[in-house]
């Protein structure tokens, strides 16, 4: 039905071309073939290690109002905050900087 393929004497491949060695076909990279490490999802960070602006507030003792930590975060001030989809949450270590790096000594 189909014609016998031509004998390609030493080139291996059609009209000519190098046959390609499967060591040829290897990656650079290493083995691609292994799977990636599964994303950190929020399934996997403790409930503690992330505050919502009400729980920040009530760290402060209401020092802040809610509606401060949202002008600070329009404005680039503040602790660092996450948005994941359309909530915001505060990752425990940057509060805990933010408020090392803004503590205050007494004076006198």
């Amino acid at each position: 039905m189909f014609p016998a393929p031509a004998s390609s004497a030493g080139t291996g491949g059609p009209a000519g071309a190098p046959m390609l060695s499967s060591r040829d076909l290897e990656s650079p990279y290493g083995d691609l073939t292994r799977t990636a490490p599964p994303p950190i999802t929020m399934a996997k960070t403790k409930k503690a290690d992330l505050l919502t602006p009400g729980e920040l507030v009530e760290r402060w003792r209401g020092a802040v109002a809610e509606k401060t930590l949202r002008n600070w975060r329009n404005r680039g001030r503040g602790p660092v905050s996450t948005t994941i989809g359309r909530r915001v949450f505060y990752a425990l270590p940057d509060v805990v900087r933010y408020e090392r790096e803004n503590r205050k000594t007494a004076t006198g």
